[in-house]
Order: C-alpha cells, then sequence, then structure tokens
C-alpha cells in the first residue's frame, strides 16, 4: 500500500537527516579546523624564532670580527710596546694596551651572555617543532578518518536515495506532493503512532483517528501537529 511506502520513504530520509547531521562527523571536522590552526600558530612561531637567531647569530659574527680587529690591534700595540724604550712612550702603549684587552674581554663576555641567550632559544625552537610535528601527524590521522568516514556515508547516502526514488515510483503522486509539502516545512513528514501517541508531537491521539490511520487508505494527520500519521502492525 501507499503509505507503507511512504513509511519506508520516511524512514529513510530520518536514517539521510541522521547521517548529514552525524555529530562525530561534525566534530572531526572542528577537531582538524583546530589541529590546523594550531600548526599555523607553531609555523609562524618557528618562524619568528629562526629570524631571531639568525639576527642574534649576526650579531655573534659582528662581535667575533669586533674581537678579532682588536687582537689585530693589541699584537700592533705589544709590537710597538717592545721595540722602544722611550718610558713614556711605554707609558702609552701600555695604557693603550690594557684599555684594548678590556675592550676584548667585554666583547668575550656580551658574546657569552648572547651564547646563554641563543642556546635558550633554540630549545624553545626545537621544543615548538616537536609540538609542530606532533600536531600535523594528529591532523593526518585525523584528516584520514574523516574522509574514510564521509566517504562511507556518501556512500550510504546514495544507496538510500537510489533506493527512495524506487519507492516513489510506486507511489501516488499526489501523496507524495503531500508528504514533501509537510517535511520541508517540520523537516519530517510522517510519524509512527506508539501506545496512541503520536511520535512527532508526544500527544495523544483521538481513537478515530488512530482508526483511519490503521485502515491505511489514504492519509491522515495528526490533529495536533499536522504529520502523516502511521500505524505499525
Amino acid at each position: 500500500m501507499d503509505i507503507d511506502l511512504l513509511f519506508e520513504i520516511s524512514k529513510i530520509d530520518d536514517e539521510i537527516k541522521s547521517l548529514e547531521k552525524n555529530k562525530n562527523i561534525k566534530d572531526m571536522a572542528i577537531k582538524i579546523r583546530k589541529y590546523r590552526e594550531d600548526y599555523e600558530k607553531y609555523k609562524k612561531e618557528y618562524d619568528e624564532i629562526s629570524r631571531d637567531i639568525k639576527e642574534i647569530e649576526d650579531s655573534i659574527n659582528d662581535i667575533t670580527k669586533d674581537i678579532e680587529s682588536i687582537n689585530s690591534d693589541i699584537k700592533i700595540i705589544e709590537n710597538k710596546l717592545y721595540s722602544t724604550s722611550n718610558l713614556k712612550t711605554i707609558d702609552v702603549w701600555q695604557k693603550s694596551l690594557e684599555q684594548k684587552k678590556y675592550e676584548v674581554c667585554k666583547k668575550e663576555e656580551e658574546v657569552y651572555n648572547i651564547l646563554e641567550r641563543l642556546d635558550k632559544i633554540k630549545k624553545d625552537k626545537e621544543n615548538i617543532l616537536n609540538k609542530a610535528k606532533e600536531l600535523k601527524d594528529s591532523y593526518n590521522f585525523l584528516r584520514e578518518e574523516y574522509i574514510k568516514a564521509t566517504n562511507e556515508i556518501n556512500i550510504r547516502v546514495k544507496e538510500l536515495n537510489e533506493k527512495r526514488e524506487l519507492l516513489m515510483k510506486e507511489i501516488d503522486d499526489l501523496i507524495v506532493e503531500e508528504y514533501e509539502k509537510i517535511k520541508n516545512v517540520k523537516g519530517y513528514g510522517m510519524r509512527a503512532l506508539k501506545d496512541e501517541i503520536c511520535s512527532g508531537c508526544g500527544i495523544d491521539v483521538p481513537t478515530v483517528i488512530i482508526s483511519e490511520a490503521r485502515n491505511k487508505r489514504k492519509i491522515t494527520k495528526c490533529p495536533h501537529c499536522g504529520v502523516i500519521l502511521y500505524v505499525i502492525d
């Protein structure tokens, strides 16, 4: 009978709706998006730290060159110092030598402090890299699961739609039209009676209406919510 076939269609529609609103799929999509956002955040931090490291290393190279230059000056001063016997000149070169050695000492101390800072930043960089790798692995795994799950759902929805089309051809067009009209408004077009209660609105249905629905010769609607009623034999 048309009403029995229509109920089969309503069950198909309910399953399709449930599949399309699958909470697990939506949760996976949200988590995948969050993984991607977090990964981009780590990538940005990693790039910023890499730039900082480059600047620090350039700074160390500059200071090292300064030290080499000062050491070169020291050798020149030492040569001049040892090649003169003039006390006044010796005093001048001696003070200049001490000043240059002091500058070297300060520069080396500066390099040491920068190297300590650089070591910490490199550890931070490695930590960020490890977190980013873990996140990327989680993202790739979840994405594969998501694709697998959505493919399975798409296959099932396709099967259900094909079955639905075949059933639709066996039902009177006016009945289908009325069902679709109700479904478009309420989200579902047909509901079963359970213990004389409409499973759509949860309200008791009069006995006369139940008898009409049980007959299944025509469409019988719930007097309260307007959906098509179906009596399961």
